[in-house]
Protein backbone atom coordinates (compact mmCIF):
# COMPACT_ATOMS: atom_id res chain seq x y z
CA UNK A 1 0.00 0.00 0.00
CA UNK A 2 2.89 2.46 1.10
CA UNK A 3 4.24 2.24 -2.89
CA UNK A 4 0.76 2.79 -4.06
CA UNK A 5 0.79 6.63 -2.79
CA UNK A 6 4.63 6.85 -3.50
CA UNK A 7 4.49 6.68 -6.69
CA UNK A 8 2.03 9.52 -6.73
CA UNK A 9 4.30 11.27 -4.36
CA UNK A 10 7.74 10.38 -5.99
CA UNK A 11 6.30 11.30 -9.63
CA UNK A 12 4.90 14.46 -8.77
CA UNK A 13 8.15 15.78 -6.70
CA UNK A 14 10.31 14.88 -9.12
CA UNK A 15 7.88 16.92 -11.86
CA UNK A 16 7.98 19.74 -10.02
CA UNK A 17 10.67 19.92 -7.75
CA UNK A 18 13.52 17.38 -7.62
CA UNK A 19 15.51 16.26 -11.14
CA UNK A 20 14.67 12.81 -12.23
CA UNK A 21 18.53 11.43 -11.02
CA UNK A 22 18.87 12.84 -7.96
CA UNK A 23 15.23 11.34 -6.52
CA UNK A 24 16.78 8.06 -8.22
CA UNK A 25 19.69 8.52 -6.11
CA UNK A 26 17.74 9.35 -3.10
CA UNK A 27 15.79 6.47 -4.00
CA UNK A 28 18.71 3.90 -4.40
CA UNK A 29 20.62 4.79 -1.37
CA UNK A 30 17.37 4.31 0.87
CA UNK A 31 17.08 0.68 -0.92
CA UNK A 32 20.83 0.30 0.55
CA UNK A 33 19.03 1.12 4.15
CA UNK A 34 16.27 -1.06 3.65
CA UNK A 35 18.35 -3.67 2.85
CA UNK A 36 20.27 -3.26 5.65
CA UNK A 37 17.13 -2.96 8.03
CA UNK A 38 16.32 -6.54 5.94
CA UNK A 39 19.49 -8.24 7.12
CA UNK A 40 19.30 -6.50 10.70
CA UNK A 41 15.33 -8.08 10.72
CA UNK A 42 17.34 -11.89 9.84
CA UNK A 43 19.96 -11.09 12.74
CA UNK A 44 18.88 -9.04 15.08
CA UNK A 45 15.18 -8.51 15.55
CA UNK A 46 12.31 -9.07 13.29
CA UNK A 47 10.58 -6.24 13.99
CA UNK A 48 13.00 -4.06 12.14
CA UNK A 49 10.68 -5.70 8.71
CA UNK A 50 7.99 -3.78 9.54
CA UNK A 51 10.01 -0.19 9.30
CA UNK A 52 12.08 -1.93 6.20
CA UNK A 53 8.80 -2.64 4.22
CA UNK A 54 7.85 0.68 4.56
CA UNK A 55 11.08 2.51 3.72
CA UNK A 56 11.16 -0.22 0.68
CA UNK A 57 7.21 0.73 -0.09
CA UNK A 58 8.53 4.02 -0.34
CA UNK A 59 11.69 3.73 -2.17
CA UNK A 60 12.98 0.82 -3.87
CA UNK A 61 9.02 -0.13 -5.11
CA UNK A 62 8.65 3.45 -6.21
CA UNK A 63 11.77 4.25 -8.78
CA UNK A 64 9.56 3.12 -11.74
CA UNK A 65 7.63 6.19 -11.58
CA UNK A 66 10.47 8.61 -11.66
CA UNK A 67 12.37 6.70 -14.53
CA UNK A 68 9.48 6.91 -16.77
CA UNK A 69 9.02 10.61 -15.81
CA UNK A 70 12.64 11.50 -16.81
CA UNK A 71 11.95 9.67 -20.42
CA UNK A 72 9.00 11.19 -20.89
CA UNK A 73 10.86 14.80 -19.85
CA UNK A 74 14.33 14.48 -21.05
CA UNK A 75 13.82 11.89 -23.80
CA UNK A 76 12.96 13.28 -27.50
CA UNK A 77 9.85 12.38 -28.41
CA UNK A 78 11.21 10.37 -31.32
CA UNK A 79 13.44 8.17 -28.56
CA UNK A 80 10.88 7.52 -26.23
CA UNK A 81 9.51 4.56 -27.34
CA UNK A 82 12.87 3.06 -27.55
CA UNK A 83 13.87 4.45 -24.27
CA UNK A 84 10.87 3.15 -22.25
CA UNK A 85 11.51 -0.41 -23.91
CA UNK A 86 14.91 -0.38 -22.65
CA UNK A 87 13.89 0.41 -19.13
CA UNK A 88 11.09 -2.20 -19.25
CA UNK A 89 13.11 -4.59 -20.58
CA UNK A 90 15.61 -3.90 -18.14
CA UNK A 91 13.04 -3.83 -15.23
CA UNK A 92 11.00 -7.08 -16.55
CA UNK A 93 14.38 -9.26 -16.95
CA UNK A 94 15.83 -8.57 -13.56
CA UNK A 95 12.19 -9.73 -12.00
CA UNK A 96 12.51 -12.74 -14.22
CA UNK A 97 15.41 -13.93 -13.20
CA UNK A 98 15.66 -12.31 -9.67
CA UNK A 99 13.43 -14.76 -8.19
CA UNK A 100 15.36 -17.88 -9.43
CA UNK A 101 18.69 -16.71 -8.44
CA UNK A 102 17.55 -15.86 -4.92
CA UNK A 103 16.57 -18.93 -4.42
CA UNK A 104 19.43 -20.60 -5.87
CA UNK A 105 21.81 -17.99 -3.61
CA UNK A 106 19.53 -18.91 -0.12
CA UNK A 107 19.12 -22.49 -1.04
CA UNK A 108 23.27 -22.43 -1.48
CA UNK A 109 24.46 -20.42 1.38
CA UNK A 110 21.20 -21.60 3.79
CA UNK A 111 20.35 -18.32 4.28
CA UNK A 112 18.85 -15.25 2.12
CA UNK A 113 21.88 -12.94 3.66
CA UNK A 114 23.91 -13.25 0.69
CA UNK A 115 21.05 -11.93 -1.06
CA UNK A 116 19.88 -8.97 0.65
CA UNK A 117 23.87 -7.78 0.44
CA UNK A 118 23.91 -8.55 -2.80
CA UNK A 119 21.00 -6.05 -3.29
CA UNK A 120 22.21 -3.41 -1.23
CA UNK A 121 25.64 -3.38 -3.25
CA UNK A 122 23.33 -3.14 -6.08
CA UNK A 123 21.74 -0.53 -4.96
CA UNK A 124 25.13 1.31 -4.08
CA UNK A 125 26.24 0.89 -7.60
CA UNK A 126 22.89 2.83 -8.69
CA UNK A 127 23.15 5.14 -6.57
CA UNK A 128 26.70 6.40 -7.47
CA UNK A 129 25.12 5.88 -10.92
CA UNK A 130 22.58 8.89 -10.29
CA UNK A 131 24.95 10.94 -8.87
CA UNK A 132 27.08 10.82 -11.74
CA UNK A 133 24.00 11.24 -14.70
CA UNK A 134 23.31 14.24 -12.14
CA UNK A 135 25.72 16.09 -13.38
CA UNK A 136 25.42 18.25 -16.37
CA UNK A 137 27.05 17.26 -19.30
CA UNK A 138 29.18 19.79 -21.55
CA UNK A 139 27.72 21.32 -24.68
CA UNK A 140 29.29 21.14 -28.02
CA UNK A 141 31.65 19.47 -30.02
Amino acid sequence: MTAIGSRIWWARLTERRVHPASALAIQSAFTVVAMALLLGAATVHSSLMWVMSLLAGFTMMSWNAVAMLAIITGIPVALAGRASGIVMLGFMSGLSIGGLVTGYVAEWTGSFNLVWTGFAVLAAGATVLALIMRRPRPVGP
